[in-house]
């Protein structure tokens, strides 16, 4: 995963989100030791993504919701973020 090859981010996941005109756009969370740049992550994605996989909004988490089953819980994930 893109977001995984930035420097610092131990964690990520990323979803597609409404905006408010009703197109889909892509959200990422991650986690991180140190504070983080969110338009140096954007930069490094927009390097190595088409366009429209590029997040638009990079937000960071303390951590990410995971089942039992170690997977990701999208519904909780998605709570933890404001909409753009």
């Amino acid at each position: 995963m893109v977001l995984m090859s930035y420097p610092g981010v131990t964690h990520a996941a990323a979803f597609a989100r409404a905006n408010p005109r009703g197109i889909d756009e892509v959200v990422a969370v991650v986690t991180a030791a140190t504070d983080l740049n969110a338009e140096a992550i954007r930069a490094h994605c927009a390097r190595r993504l088409a366009p429209e996989f590029v997040p638009k909004q990079i937000i960071k988490v303390p951590n990410i919701p995971r089942n039992d089953m170690g997977r990701i819980e999208r519904e909780q994930l998605s709570k933890l973020v404001e909409p753009s």
